[in-house]
């Protein structure tokens, strides 16, 4: 017996033969609190997760640099969905601090892209083809932070549709990377900024759109995530951890993932995905009470131009983009100096040039 004891629950990751163990008028129901407390990236970490984004955004440029110049010609050995994996994680050592991947690299080419967690396997992998969809979504683990990024790219001529979906997806990405909300927001009332632009073409995804991640810990981690949108409100409701993940407040130094994304069964993939910082944001007013909260952007790797449709992008839109690509040359552009990394600063110029009228 537990006479006089109380046991803190966490009800949705407790199982339930635990659970039953502890007598209902013993059991304290809550969130961890170590978990919230880790949730809350200091002044140091964030300083450690801006070196170890830019670091691996310069390794992920470097990779799409070689893949643009080796993909589609007509002699030699063309890279296959696991070599490209693997590749990744070759790259990503020659970083400073660098420990290895923070996850298995999701390296997949046209129909394969259309699978959320697809991973590639060296006997039965596809060849990258100038024709199809790429799609990766890799992440390193550095001593001083962790990432997890996605970039999809196209490296011929897409077709119509493929650039109406991954537009529609940027849009969403953008839409939740420019936001402005009052502090203690949950991620749920955050969702549909990424969804918006797919729903009104009538199309979506079904994972959610952002997860908590760790500081040179676990790539996921709580308790926050922003979702929800994939599923009726009556689901949420009947689930424990939709409640608690989508309804927990975001606050200053919380670091989350963005990754809207589409996909077209048996055909092709898009995802975008970089990773946040809540940060305060300066507004002309202060309604109600609480401050205001925006991101902090630290994933520095360009957006693949050919997919983008310029006909559907807003011009507040197309103003985010540039500035975007602006920052990104000015802050890789010095560490690419060397004679070794020619052909990856002259792909980062290409890719950072304002998209124009």
């Amino acid at each position: 017996g537990l006479p006089g004891k109380k046991v803190f629950i966490e009800p949705s990751s407790c199982s339930m033969a635990i659970f039953d163990l502890v007598p209902p008028e013993c059991r304290v129901k809550g969130l961890s609190p170590v978990e919230t407390f880790k949730a809350a990236k200091n002044e140091k970490e964030i300083e450690g997760l801006a070196s170890a984004s830019k670091k691996d955004s310069l390794a992920l440029c470097e990779l799409l640099a070689l893949l643009e110049d080796q993909v589609g010609k007509a002699d030699g050995e063309r890279p296959t969905e696991a070599s490209v994996a693997d590749l990744m994680g070759e790259l990503r050592k020659k970083q400073p601090l660098c420990v290895g991947d923070s996850f298995p690299t999701i390296s997949s080419v046209g129909p394969n892209s259309a699978v959320v967690h697809y991973r590639p396997e060296k006997k039965s992998c596809r060849t990258l083809e100038r024709d199809q969809i790429f799609l990766i979504d890799t992440g390193g683990q550095y001593k001083d932070g962790t990432t997890d990024i996605t970039r999809t790219v196209h490296l011929g001529d897409p077709t119509a549709e493929q650039r109406r979906f991954y537009t529609r997806v940027l849009q969403g990405h953008m839409g939740l990377a420019r936001a402005v909300f009052p502090d203690g927001t949950p991620g749920l009332m955050l969702d549909m900024l990424a969804r918006q632009h797919l729903w009104r073409d009538g199309l979506n995804y079904g994972h959610g759109t952002g997860h908590g991640m760790g500081a040179y810990l676990n790539v996921h981690e709580g308790p926050m995530g922003i979702g929800g949108g994939t599923v009726p409100g009556s689901t949420i409701m009947g689930n424990e951890r939709m409640k608690r993940v989508y309804l927990q407040p975001l606050k200053a130094g919380n670091y989350v993932s963005n990754e809207p994304g589409c996909y077209k069964d048996g055909d092709f993939g898009i995802r975008i995905e970089s990773d946040l910082v809540v940060i305060p944001a300066q507004t002309q007013y202060q309604m109600g009470g609480r401050d205001c909260m925006t991101f902090d952007y630290l994933t520095l790797v360009p957006m693949c131009r050919v997919l983008i449709d310029t006909a559907l992008i807003s011009p507040d839109e197309r103003l985010w983009l540039d500035g975007y690509h602006e920052k990104v040359w000015k802050s890789l552009e010095g560490a690419l100096t060397s004679p070794e990394h020619t052909r990856t600063r002259e792909w980062l110029r290409r890719a950072t040039e304002p998209l124009g009228l």
